[in-house]
């Protein structure tokens, strides 16, 4: 929960706060509050974004994705509108120069590469790509239960030199890999909205359970 309190005014501890603006950015809220804590938290947002709309602290809410704004809407009673994540901090790594690279980049998602589903997916999908002479190779991220990590900085560094695309399996509705490869210009497979729907109810994600 971030409020007004939080954030005291330079020289003047105990000044009064109630005219430094607020901004919740709703990333994986609410859904990941502990259950324990919904109904706490619940009103407590719902106070700040009543407070400004009576002329009070200015409070703004905003969501990465209509989906988030939908939950946020339907959880707290409050829409925010929709402000998708650039990575700006990505701009000083690279872009994407990678045409004549053989390699199809999976990106991590751990809760569905790890599955059943997703192990059988990936085995199906290497005979398909062998028996029609598909030009490119799949190579996965590692995730992060096992293998060494790269560097931040280098791995996506690597990605833009030497993937011709990549490869995205939504497992988390708010996952950043997503964004930062998008904020790079790597070109994206996705599933469509018909697979993806398939695929769900095989999943206990969190923000679909």
């Amino acid at each position: 929960l971030i409020s007004s309190a939080a954030f005291p005014r330079a020289g003047h501890p105990g000044a009064d706060n109630s005219d430094i603006p607020v901004l919740i950015y709703a990333d994986d809220l609410p859904d990941q509050v502990p259950p324990r804590h919904f109904e706490a938290v619940r009103a407590s947002l719902r106070r700040l974004s009543s407070t400004s709309s009576a002329g009070g602290v200015l409070v703004a809410f905003l969501a990465p994705s209509p989906l988030v704004a939908a939950l946020t809407e339907r959880l707290l009673g409050i829409r925010p509108p929709v402000a998708p994540w650039t990575c700006r901090y990505l701009a000083k790594v690279d872009r994407w120069n990678a045409r004549g690279s053989g390699r199809v980049l999976v990106l991590r998602a751990d809760l569905w590469i790890e599955s059943t589903v997703g192990r059988a997916f990936f085995h199906v999908l290497h005979h398909f790509l062998a028996e029609g002479d598909f030009p490119f190779g799949l190579q996965a991220m590692p995730p992060l239960s096992g293998g060494k990590p790269l560097e931040f900085d280098n791995l996506w560094r690597t990605a833009c030199q030497s993937s011709r695309a990549a490869l995205f399996m939504p497992d988390d509705m708010a996952k950043m890999i997503f964004w930062e490869a998008y904020s790079l210009a790597i070109p994206l497979f996705t599933p469509s909205i018909e697979h993806w729907a398939k695929m769900i109810p095989f999943f206990g994600y969190y923000h679909f359970a």
